[in-house]
């Protein structure tokens, strides 16, 4: 098997490193790479650096060094980083195998070019992620534009919701099938002022907690539709918005619909269903039924 190197892809005006990859041959000056990559570095580094970190080293400690410097500076897509690196490197997403050294952060710094001790010496917070940032909150306006538009559009729309459906709200206390739950709605102009404010990346305090953009983006507009429904028990709210239960693939639909049934003017009535039986770590997540009238 021939020698492997580590590399860095480095904003050549700021010296920010914003990938780091492993490779043989002409692999790190390849421009076939992530669309998180390639968006950056059309708008934000065309000018990039191609630095090598190890050369001539087995596969094994190439991922070694890999995956350690990714850990290091994180990974922008979970929210925890600088670099456009889809996985933690290494032997796959989330997984580091220790494969041949007793003091490992030792020996693989050893193996490393003048450049990849520096890179190595360095904290994440020493760098400049100003480009980083206006990148992320460009994703952030066009995927949020376009899901708002999608939201507020199928809010706006005179269809009458079906007969019945079931939604989770995520509840504060314990309840009981015997208690008598109201549901109180916002207005559709106050929701269309919500979802209008602008979303950015600095300002998500639950951007850690999902791993993709498009996710965080859906979980953005979820809380937004879970805080304009409000689950009540004898006039109390009793339900909160969740960032950390993913409802949006399977219950937006629901949400928007209750909301559709109120600005048609449409009565309904909520009943206990009982635990939502998706996830059932999370004994506060409740599923009820709404009936439209």
């Amino acid at each position: 098997m021939g020698k492997f190197y580590v590399y860095a892809h480095v904003d050549k005006e700021t010296q920010t490193p914003f990938y780091i990859g492993i490779g043989q041959g002409k692999r790190a000056f390849d421009k076939s790479r992530n669309d998180f990559w390639k968006m950056f570095v059309s708008k934000y580094a065309k000018d990039y650096e191609v630095n090598f970190i190890a050369e001539n080293i087995d596969e094994g400690t190439a991922r070694e060094i890999e995956n350690q410097l990714i850990k290091r500076f994180g990974k922008i897509q979970t929210g925890n980083g600088i670099l456009l690196n889809w996985t933690d490197g290494g032997y796959g997403e989330g997984v580091f195998i220790q494969l041949s050294f007793e003091d490992n952060s030792n020996e693989l710094t050893n193996r490393m070019t003048e450049f990849g001790k520096m890179l190595n010496s360095k904290d994440v917070k020493e760098f400049n992620v100003e480009k980083i940032h206006l990148f992320l909150n460009e994703i952030l306006e066009d995927k949020s534009r376009e899901l708002r538009e999608k939201t507020i559009t199928e809010i706006e729309k005179k269809v009458k919701p079906r007969n019945s459906l079931t939604v989770p709200f995520c509840v504060t206390e314990s309840i009981k099938k015997s208690d008598t739950f109201t549901l109180n709605l916002t207005d559709l102009e106050t929701l269309k002022r919500i979802a209008e404010e602008p979303i950015k990346w600095e300002n998500l305090p639950y951007r850690e907690y999902v791993d993709f953009l498009i996710h965080r983006i859906m979980i953005h507009f979820d809380l937004i539709l879970q805080e304009n429904v409000i689950l009540e028990r004898n006039g109390k709210r009793i339900s909160k918005a969740d960032s950390d239960w993913y409802f949006y693939k399977d219950y937006w639909k629901g949400y928007v619909k209750i909301i559709q049934a109120k600005n048609r003017g449409l009565e309904f009535e909520i009943k206990y269903v009982g635990r939502n039986k998706k996830d059932r770590n999370r004994k506060d997540i409740h599923d009820f039924e709404i009936e439209f009238k």
